[in-house]
């Protein structure tokens, strides 16, 4: 059974369904009255010519509509949808994935409601959680493996403090036919009251390509999506500290 932490450093926790639909979506489908906050998601596109001798001669932008994103401020939801899919975002204070999980299957169901999207259309699956935790540092200076196992080590050899740092792997999960990226870094330090802080990322990123491994149903989608749930429990408890966990307990 996964501990339930009572302070869990969850900065956001997305559920992204990634869609190649046959028709084109007009844009308008994806409007919503009854939804709160609505931004309009634009996609950029870019184009240059470069002639024989590498000099750039012309460039051009253009905007397109993607779709609306809607921000619903009290509960701390955040919902994407888009021509080429639906994202849903729990902001912090994150409750559970019994509150979370729901919320993403509704935001689902309206997404095929106005799009015609079905397990078919269904490109790619994902589970992304978001972590910052704030570990105290004296003298502007902490040790990272203290806190994180998958933290890089510093050469003996170079006498210097470490300051920042990127660690990234990319892992298979062939029991669910998935991968996960597992991203660590280190933001700058922070002081609240009379403390300073070091944020400590760790980003999860548990993904399912389709055109790898086909889905079946709609039932083998979300059972997948819970498998990879508890891949990032996997990964969060394993690559945290004993002392990082204390501070989330």
């Amino acid at each position: 059974m996964v501990e339930k932490l009572a302070k869990a450093p969850i900065h956001e926790a997305i559920i992204d369904i990634q869609c190649q639909l046959s028709q084109e979506v007009p844009v308008d489908n994806l409007k919503f009255n009854d939804l709160e906050s609505r931004e309009t998601i634009y996609l950029l596109k870019t184009e240059s010519n470069i002639d024989d001798a590498t000099v750039l001669v012309q460039s051009t932008m253009a905007n397109s509509y993607l779709g609306y994103k809607y921000t619903d401020s009290d509960a701390g939801i955040i919902g994407q949808f888009r021509k080429n899919g639906v994202t849903t975002s729990k902001i912090r204070p994150y409750n559970s994935w019994g509150t979370f999980l729901p919320q993403a299957v509704a935001n689902w169901n309206r997404y095929k409601g106005v799009t015609g999207a079905d397990i078919n259309s269904v490109a790619r699956v994902a589970v992304r959680y978001i972590n910052r935790l704030l570990a105290p540092c004296d003298n502007d200076y902490l040790i990272i493996q203290n806190y994180l196992k998958n933290a890089p080590a510093r050469p003996p050899e170079i006498n210097r403090s470490l300051e920042n740092f990127l660690c990234q792997m990319v892992l298979p999960v062939p029991e669910i036919g998935s991968k996960v990226i597992l991203t660590s870094t280190t933001e700058d330090i922070v002081a609240e009251e009379d403390s300073k802080f070091l944020p400590i990322i760790l980003d999860i990123d548990v993904f399912h390509l389709v055109r790898e491994n086909k889905l079946e149903s709609e039932e083998k989608m979300w059972s997948i999506i819970e498998g990879m749930r508890a891949v990032k429990n996997e990964m969060f408890f394993n690559v945290m500290t004993e002392k990082a966990l204390e501070l989330c307990r």
